[in-house]
């Protein structure tokens, strides 16, 4: 059997049913994930800059005013 050393190999290959772990292997695993794997921060782009688009919490514009001159 080859020793996987990133958790997210192992789960991987839990999954398929290539590994019969015990529960504790798998909870270690699954702890270890975020450490080894940290998410990206939401609302930015892969570049880093930050995502455009309507917030919840944006300043609305103020009503368009017209005139019928």
């Amino acid at each position: 059997m080859t020793e996987l050393v990133d958790p997210l190999e192992f789960l991987r290959a839990v999954w398929k049913g290539e590994l019969d772990p015990s529960p504790a292997q798998v909870k270690a695993a699954a702890a270890a994930l975020p450490y080894v794997h940290p998410r990206k921060a939401p609302g930015k782009k892969e570049d880093g800059a930050p995502r455009t688009g309507g917030s919840k919490y944006a300043a609305r514009q103020g009503p368009r005013l017209v005139s019928s001159r």
